[in-house]
This record gives structure tokens, C-alpha cells and sequence, in this order.
């Protein structure tokens, strides 16, 4: 995967803790901005917003269109408020225990949530 997938690929991983089998149609479009030194800081921030969105505003995405540039990337993210329902919670991503990789020509990233 390049990075870009990975943090496509890491929207849907998260949803579908949070909500297994659950469609969010992709109704709604937000569009945020993260940045950060370097990948690790960029992709740890975005997990962040994700889930400050899911709490805050009862946003789920379900699936992202990134645009990676230098140490930035722009989102915009398709999904639906579902404030109200019951679903298994993310409290934050663990820094420490996160790592980014290329193996061969693949990105890897190890993420640890806690939950």
C-alpha cells in the first residue's frame, strides 16, 4: 500500500471497529486538514480527528479521499451523523506504540488503539 491507501485503508479499519457491519451511506462530506513532522505524527493526528469527529459531532466515515503533499494531507470524508446509536468506542491511538515501515515497495503502519 502506499501511504495514501494507508490512511484511506485506516477510515474503514476504524468504522468497522466501531461499528461492524453498519453502512454509512456517505450522506455527509467533510473535509479536514492534518499535518505534523512527519507520516507517524500526520497519521496518529488523523486518527485523532476521527475520532473527535465520531464524539463530538456523532460523525462516522466510512471512507476518505486523501490528498498526501510534503508533511499535509487534505481529506474529505464520506459518511453520516449516527449520534444517538450504540457502538464499541476508540478512546485515542497510542503514539508510542505506533510504527510506519516500507517493506519492499508497501507501506506498513502499526497502529495500537485504545479502547
Amino acid at each position: 500500500k502506499s501511504k495514501k491507501e494507508i490512511l484511506e485503508n485506516l477510515v474503514l479499519g476504524i468504522s468497522e471497529y466501531i461499528s461492524p457491519g453498519f453502512n454509512a451511506a456517505g450522506k455527509v462530506e467533510k473535509k479536514i486538514l492534518v499535518s505534523g513532522e512527519d507520516f507517524k505524527e500526520i497519521a496518529y493526528r488523523f486518527v485523532e480527528e476521527i475520532l473527535f469527529l465520531l464524539e463530538t459531532e456523532g460523525f462516522l466515515s466510512r471512507k476518505a479521499s486523501v490528498n498526501l503533499k510534503d508533511n499535509e494531507i487534505k481529506v474529505v470524508l464520506k459518511g453520516e451523523y449516527v449520534k444517538g446509536r450504540n457502538f464499541s468506542m476508540i478512546k485515542a491511538p497510542t503514539y508510542s506504540e505506533m510504527s510506519i515501515k516500507k517493506i519492499k515497495n508497501l507501506w506498513v503502519l502499526d497502529i495500537v488503539l485504545d479502547i
